[in-house]
């Protein structure tokens, strides 16, 4: 287990990590709750008045490297508990169906620049490079082996 999942186990309650972690078909575990160190990292350098948009969020772990960020947007299709701290909304569709139906409404309240978009781990290269040209603030991260 890495120092900043420690971390994240600590930020997240008790009996919301318990009832998370105990859904049936759950993929997370102790000593992994998602690729996390990234997360951390990103968390630090992302300005704290942006609403991060985390595409393929799964359950959501990381949001709680992202409270006292203005918001925390998780979107996945996965339909499961997911972890959520005061200033996170999340959405279960497609990515291609948020940027679609949502994400103009987003937009026109808060401007494009108010929000910081992330795509970790996400393998639909095609919903990748969607929200590569819908965002100015963006990062995306995929393995290559």
């Amino acid at each position: 287990m890495t120092a900043y999942t420690e971390e994240l186990q600590a930020r997240i309650p008790q009996d919301e990590y318990r009832a998370v972690i105990g859904q049936e078909f759950c993929e997370l575990s102790y000593d992994f709750l998602g690729f996390v160190d990234i997360y951390k990292h990103l968390s630090k350098i992302i300005p704290k008045d942006k609403i991060v948009i985390d595409f393929g969020c799964y359950l959501a772990a990381q949001s709680y490297f992202f409270t006292e960020h203005k918001g925390y947007i998780g979107v996945d299709v996965v339909d499961m508990v997911r972890f959520s701290p005061a200033n996170a909304v999340h959405y279960v569709m497609t990515i291609q169906d948020f940027l679609k139906t949502e994400l103009p409404h987003l937009f026109a309240e808060c401007g494009k620049r108010a929000f910081m978009a992330v795509c970790s781990y996400v393998p639909d290269f095609d919903a990748t490079e969607q929200v590569r040209e819908l965002f100015p603030n963006v990062f995306c991260y995929y393995p290559s082996s």
